[in-house]
């Protein structure tokens, strides 16, 4: 319906519009009864012209209850001869057959006409059927019911709006519900309430972007909240208005109500006529207009004078056809007609100050309506300053003058105050004000919220309203001796009874747990019919009693049988929330979490706890899940929130939680699972693990609670990008030492370098030109670690590690220790004699030739060998003078003791070499101290005995597998490993074992055999085996003189832990336990050496007790001397 409709509807009276409609219904018999068949309704309007479709849509409604017309898709068609009498027209409905205008309920489905649009009319034009009829009498009203303010679209605007009408000055513009678009626009604005809105609208055509459909929705808006004004004002007070209001088109009324400006207006001119308000509407017939203009003003819905003061000059020019010319002519009538037209003209409005104004009247009424308007606020009544002001002030002036001296204002004042609160506005005001709060209420008690009452202020405008308000909200009631407006919402149940019998019966099915299939068997309809039934009723219900328990279902996930228990509500009351939830269960949280929620009392959490608490124990107040993360969070948050902890502290938290509750996670203690602990704290989102060095004791406490969430690390991205415009490669200790690095690392809490390297890898990551390499090392754009030592050792001229150390530290944060042990792996170029010093000299040509001849055709070769040869060609040179950049003019480079070609992978030519021999040693050609002590070959044999690829049968010799494959009786990779499993699975926990104890303790595998089989594959290539399981993080592991020992234990492993262990916590004689070793686990060591191992353990020794040997060693456990070759 257009705008242009609901203003013809607003402004018929009673009588007058039941004439016109009764017109319109002659008209339509008379085309009807003339058509060959039914007529849509398009053809029907332009039939009749001069009505509007909502005078239309209430004609044919009506003469299809009078049983004179039928309604259908195809159109209104004359009912043929033998049609049911009067008011029971029967009407096919889905199967069903319903009456119009009896007893039965009204359904306008099957019509072409929107079924909305229908029920809407008929109940505001106060047309109901007897299933309206609140007293069940089954009589139809023909009269329409009291004149209503309301649109015929108020529904439709109440759902996108929760503005009420008329709104208030101070209604804050989020009520409206406005587009994104617009919300931006008046937030960009600094527009917040309703009378920061007014002033923008004669600007919103020259807003950029705004477009025109949201500007629509803003005069739209406004327009369906306004109303008019209580009485006729002059044109001096209507520029007063809109002067306080900064708008020509819409004021404010002296409670603060939206009112439309172009409203009637009491013409102060002399001679003028006394308005338009007293003797009703003027219609445009009467104005003596052309015959087209008559015609277009009428088929577009502007019958009377005041229809086409509220459309505008703006709106004339916007009806189709309508051109200048018959803009003009309507626009010089109405200048020329009563004084009350011209004044409302748009431009004719002088705006006037409220000083100016007021400057007009006398001290005298200016102090009394001062005072009538603190009467009325202090009944709390919504009054508006300055327009009250504006309205009042003349109505006071003019008492005043009447009464003469006005010996008793206080007379007046009452006499005033009275008249005032017994007029309809204030009532409406008051109503207004009421509505607001009470929908606030409502709004609390759907969401949960406790069960409130409004008081209602004093004075007999208060309570109508509040009676009004009452009538008009079912869930509403009013108790006048206490004065309180309280919610009494219906059940499901109760609400359901009031519905028709195919909506109640099939809500009811619904609500008995029946799936859409189900219901539509009992019904004998399909499953959608059904779906679409629930749906009907549900979307218009009341809020109802149930829905308070509307937050907790859509907040927390829960079966039925949970609901009811929590609740103490039927089942049917989770039947009707699951059918109204616009949450998904996927989207809901876990129903533990509402333990946590302030919102549910205590007995309603208390409940749910007894639910959700098996599975769930209590740490420091904290409900925890019994699995291993949420158990680990809580062991972090107690232990390691202030300290540090290490892996092995942690595990023994664990497993005394583990063994106090119960949990079966023995998996976490054997095998690999420590490793795999540690790599998950890597992970989680509640813990630190910073690889940070040992301890004094030889502990690692690197492990923390750290709540990665919780931090915002965009300062210290910034920080970092700032320092990756330098060239570096520096310990993060470095950054930490910046003033500005200090800070940000404290405001995340981090606490050393390590963890802020940490931070770094896991919160930043790789930046443009910052690489995050090995803890706790950063490189920054081009930094080069190899240059920077050259750098530091041609700044120093000479020095030894040690000086080399400090100053390093000193410069890029590297601590000596690791200095010593990593970085100066590759600078044995520029050592000689434990001094490092940078030469910087070139080759001779005779000293290049002699260098070519010599590393002719070598991929690599030791160069103290290199540099031996040399130094015995030309004593006189400088012994560093084969440092990087000479041999690079050779083609080679120095790397970790050797002279490697610059064009040869390292990798690859040193896996060659292990590959290509089926035994070797530290002393064999081709490989030596230099080449074992190489980065890169250590990381290739390392890989390939981890693959059983390669064993180590006796200190630093290694076998190739694949020989053991081409025995008589062939061992395989898989049977090492199997080996290893075997041993593991063998081993006692927290008991230390060796080989020989082992195979004393009754262990054999037929990996075992190779010992007898193989002389050289003694005990010390079945430890190596053994010791694989190291690597893996199953095993700890130690040495004694070269003999293995082992022990399947959490924590440390370490040879003062053994000597404990043999010594069993008593003193023990030296002699014997030195027997003792050598017997049990075949190691052998020196008085001396023991007695340091015990000091270091706490082992008290006894001396010179003439203690016995024990039985003499077996000839067979005696290793055989190597002859460089396993097989016999």
């Amino acid at each position: 319906m257009s705008q242009n409709d609901r203003k013809a509807v607003k402004s018929e009276t009673g009588s007058e519009m039941e004439e016109r409609v009764e017109r319109l219904m002659g008209e339509l018999r008379g085309i009807l009864e003339r058509a060959d068949g039914p007529c849509l309704r398009e053809n029907l309007r332009w039939s009749v012209p001069s009505y509007s479709d909502a005078e239309l849509c209430q004609a044919l409604v009506m003469l299809c209850e009078e049983g004179a017309i039928t309604l259908g898709p195809a159109g209104a068609a004359w009912a043929e001869a033998g049609s049911p009498a009067v008011g029971s027209e029967p009407v096919a409905i889905s199967g069903e057959t319903l009456l119009v205008g009896c007893g039965a309920p009204r359904d306008y489905s099957d019509t072409y006409l929107p079924e909305e649009e229908v029920e809407s009319l008929v109940a505001r034009l106060g047309y109901r059927g007897a299933a309206d009829e609140p007293d069940g009498s089954g009589e139809s009203r023909a009269l329409p019911d009291e004149e209503s303010d309301e649109s015929p679209l108020a529904d439709q605007e109440e759902a996108t709006s929760e503005a009420l009408r008329p709104a208030a000055l101070d209604l804050p513009l989020e009520k409206y519900g406005f587009s994104t678009r617009v919300s931006n626009f008046l937030g960009r604005s600094g527009a917040q309430r309703l009378r920061d809105l007014l002033p923008l609208l004669p600007t919103l055509d020259d807003v950029n972007g705004l477009g025109s459909r949201s500007i629509r929705e803003i005069r739209s808006a406004v327009a369906a909240s306004s109303t008019d004004l209580p009485f006729p004002v002059t044109a001096r007070q209507l520029g007063a208005l809109c002067e306080f209001s900064g708008s020509d088109e819409y004021v404010f009324d002296l409670f603060g109500l939206l009112c439309v400006a172009e409203a009637q207006v009491a013409d102060d001119r002399p001679g003028a006529s006394e308005g338009l308000g007293d003797d009703g509407p003027v219609f445009v017939e009467d104005l003596g207009l052309s015959l087209p203009v008559l015609r277009a003003l009428k088929a577009n819905g502007l019958n009377t004078v005041d229809d086409v003061l509220q459309e505008g000059e703006e709106g004339l020019r916007q009806i189709r056809y309508f051109g200048d010319k018959k803009v003009q002519e309507v626009l010089d009538v109405l200048v020329a007609g009563p004084g009350a037209w011209a004044l409302t003209k748009r431009g004719m409005i002088d705006r006037v100050s409220l000083e100016e104004f007021c400057s007009d009247f006398t001290s005298q009424a200016l102090d009394l309506t001062d005072r009538l308007r603190s009467h009325l606020e202090a009944r709390g009544y919504p009054v508006a300053c300055e327009p009250f002001t504006i309205m009042m002030l003349p109505v006071v002036s003019a008492r005043t003058e009447d009464d003469g001296s006005l010996g008793n204002p206080e007379v007046l004042i009452d006499r005033l105050q009275e008249e005032v609160e017994a007029s309809d506005r204030l009532i409406l005001a008051c109503g207004v004000d009421l509505r607001r709060h009470a929908r606030e209420m409502l709004r609390s008690v759907q969401e949960g919220g406790a069960y409130t009452a409004l008081s209602v202020p004093l004075g007999e405008a208060w309570a109508v309203a509040a009676m009004l308000l009452a009538d008009e909200e079912e869930a509403l009631s009013f108790d006048l001796d206490t004065r309180e407006l309280s919610v009494t919402l219906l059940t499901v149940a109760e609400w359901a009874a009031t519905l028709r019998d195919s909506h109640r019966r099939a809500l009811e099915l619904r609500l008995e747990g029946k799936t859409l299939a189900e219901c539509g068997d009992c019904l004998g309809v399909t499953r959608e019919r059904v779906r679409q039934l629930v749906t009907k009723a549900l979307d218009k219900r009341p809020t109802l009693e149930e829905d308070r328990l509307l937050p907790l279902f859509e907040g927390y996930a829960m079966g039925k049988e949970q609901f009811t228990a929590i609740t103490g509500e039927p089942g049917a009351t989770f039947e009707y929330l699951a059918l109204v939830a616009k949450t998904k269960k996927d989207n809901r949280a876990p129903l533990e979490d509402a333990l946590d929620d302030p919102s549910l009392d205590e007995l309603t959490r208390s409940r749910i706890r007894s639910l959700v608490d098996e599975g769930f124990t209590y740490i420091d107040g904290h409900r925890v899940r019994l699995s291993r993360r949420p158990v680990i969070e809580a062991l972090l948050r107690r232990h390691a929130s202030d300290r540090c902890i290490s892996l092995d502290e942690l595990l023994g938290f664990y497993r005394a939680f583990v063994d106090e509750y119960g949990m079966e996670d023995d998996g976490v203690f054997q095998g690999s699972g420590p490793r795999a602990l540690s790599a998950c704290l890597d992970r989680w989102e509640f813990a630190m693990a910073s690889s940070s060095p040992l301890d004094e004791d030889g502990v690692r406490r690197d492990i923390r609670y750290y709540d990665w969430e919780a931090q915002d690390f965009e300062p210290l991205r910034a920080l970092l990008e700032r320092w990756s415009q330098r060239d570096i490669e520096c310990s993060t200790a470095l950054i930490m030492r910046d003033e500005e690095g200090l800070r940000v690392a404290a405001s995340l809490d981090l606490r050393d370098g390590y963890q802020l390297h940490c931070a770094i890898r896991r919160g930043v990551g790789d930046l443009d030109r910052m690489q995050v390499r090995k803890r706790p090392m950063l490189c920054f754009g081009d930094g080069d670690r190899q240059r920077q030592v050259i750098g530091l050792i041609r700044d120093l001229g000479s020095a030894d590690a040690y000086e080399l150390a400090d100053a390093y530290e000193e410069r890029y944060g590297v601590q000596p220790a690791t200095f010593r042990g990593s970085f100066l792996k590759d600078m044995q170029a520029y050592e000689s004699n434990g001094v490092y010093r940078y030469v910087d000299a070139g080759l001779t040509s005779a000293q290049r030739a002699f260098l070519s001849g010599d590393l002719e055709g070598r991929d690599y070769l030791p160069l103290d060998a290199v540099r031996k040869r040399f130094l015995a060609a030309f004593p006189e040179s400088p012994a560093l003078l084969l440092n990087e950049e000479n041999l690079a003019e050779l083609g080679y480079r120095p790397s970790g003791g050797l002279v490697v070609r610059v064009d040869v992978d390292e990798a690859a030519m040193f896996g060659s070499l292990i590959d290509g021999r089926r035994t070797f040693g530290i002393d064999d050609e081709g490989f030596g101290p230099d080449v074992f002590r190489h980065e890169a070959f250590r990381s290739e044999l390392n890989k390939r005995i981890r693959a059983f690829e390669v064993v180590e049968y006796l200190k630093d010799r290694f076998l190739s597998v694949s020989a053991l494959e081409q025995l008589p009786d062939p061992v395989t990779a898989d049977d090492l490993r199997d080996y290893v499993r075997a041993v593991i699975d063998f081993m006692e926990p927290g008991r230390p074992y060796s080989v020989r104890s082992l195979r004393e303790a009754g262990f054999s595998h037929r990996v075992s055999a190779l010992r007898d089989r193989l002389p050289s594959a003694g005990d010390y290539f079945l430890g190596s085996l053994i010791a694989t399981g190291y690597v893996g993080g199953r095993l700890r592991l130690t040495s004694i003189n070269g003999t293995y020992l082992f022990c399947k234990c959490q924590g440390s492993f370490s040879t003062p832990d053994f000597l404990a262990f043999m010594a069993e916590g008593k003193p023990v004689d030296e002699e014997s336990l030195r027997l003792r070793l050598a017997a049990e686990h075949g190691v052998e060591v020196e008085l001396s050496l023991l007695r340091s191992l015990c000091q270091r353990a706490g082992v008290s020794l006894l001396r010179g007790s003439g203690a016995q040997a024990p039985r003499e060693l077996d000839g067979a456990e005696t290793e055989e001397a190597d002859d460089g070759n396993p097989y016999r």
